[in-house]
C-alpha cells in the first residue's frame, strides 16, 4: 500500500471520530515526542512515557515476557506554526511505526512508537501506552463489537465502524481503568484507528490513525487467521513474534 494513502479519511474512521468526539490531542495523535533514552531497570519495570534505544528496548521486552501482536504505520499530519496542514517534501503526513505487544496471559502490554516509519530502524522507541487485560480478535470473522468495549460513546463509535467493516482487533485497559480499542479495516488496506475512553465508554478520544496494520505470526495463530493477506509486521525491533 502506498504511504500517501495511509491517512485517508475512510467512512469508518470518520464515523468513529464523529461519534466519539472529545479531545484528540495526545502523545499518540502527535507522534513521538523528542525523548531522552534511558536504561531499563528490572526492579522498576517499564513505565508509560519511558524511552529506549532499540537494544535497551529489546532487553526490556524480553525481561517482561513481551511478544509482538501488531505493527502499524501511524500517520501524523504535517502542521505549520499556524496550525495549518502543509506539504513537506511532497508529503502531507509524517509516519511512525507503532508496535503493540503483550505478555502470554494478556496481563501486561504496551504500545510503542518508533521515531522512524515502518521498515526503517528507529533511533528511539517511546512507551506510549501501558495496558492490561489484552484481548485479541479476528477482524475477518467479526460478529460485532466485544462486550468489554461496547459501552457508551466508544461502543457507539465501534458499532458504526463495524457497519463499514472496520472491526475490533484488540481491546485492553490502561492501568487507570480506561478502555482501549484497536479497530482495523478488514480489507486490503488494513487501515486502522486506536481509541480510548473512560471505564463507562464515555469521555473518549481518537488517539491515532494507522495504515497497514499487521497481525504478527503469533497473533494470527492465536485468533485463527489463515488468510495470506493478513499481513506480518515488517518492523526491525523486537524480533520475537
Amino acid at each position: 500500500m502506498a504511504t500517501s494513502s495511509v491517512f485517508r479519511r475512510s467512512a469508518a474512521a470518520a464515523a468513529m471520530v464523529a461519534v466519539i468526539g472529545g479531545v484528540s490531542s495526545s502523545a499518540l495523535a502527535a507522534g513521538p515526542e523528542v525523548c531522552l533514552p534511558g536504561v531499563y531497570n528490572p526492579s522498576v519495570g517499564i513505565k508509560q512515557d519511558d524511552c529506549y534505544y532499540k537494544d535497551e528496548l529489546n532487553k526490556a521486552m524480553k525481561d517482561r515476557g513481551q511478544k509482538i501482536i501488531f505493527a502499524a504505520n501511524q500517520a501524523v499530519p504535517n502542521i505549520n506554526e499556524k496550525g495549518e496542514r502543509v506539504l513537506i517534501d511532497g508529503q502531507e503526513n509524517k509516519y511512525f511505526e507503532n508496535i503493540f505487544t503483550t505478555s502470554g496471559d494478556g496481563g501486561e502490554g504496551y504500545n510503542i512508537i518508533s521515531d522512524a516509519p515502518s521498515g526503517q530502524v528507529g533511533k528511539t522507541y517511546g512507551i506510549a501506552l501501558k495496558v492490561t487485560g489484552v484481548r485479541l480478535y479476528n477482524i475477518y470473522n467479526s460478529s460485532g463489537v466485544p462486550s468489554e468495549v461496547n459501552k457508551g460513546e466508544l461502543g457507539a463509535s465501534l458499532r458504526k465502524a463495524h457497519s463499514f467493516n472496520r472491526n475490533v482487533a484488540m481491546t485492553a485497559k490502561t492501568l487507570g481503568g480506561s478502555l482501549v480499542a484497536l479497530a482495523v479495516d478488514a480489507d486490503d488496506s488494513r487501515d486502522g484507528s486506536l481509541s480510548i475512553a473512560d471505564s463507562t465508554g464515555n469521555r473518549g478520544a481518537h488517539l491515532a490513525a494507522f495504515g497497514n496494520v499487521n497481525y504478527s505470526t503469533l497473533a494470527s495463530r492465536a485468533v485463527g487467521i489463515k488468510r495470506a493477506d493478513a499481513g506480518q509486521p515488517n518492523q526491525v525491533a523486537l524480533a520475537p513474534q
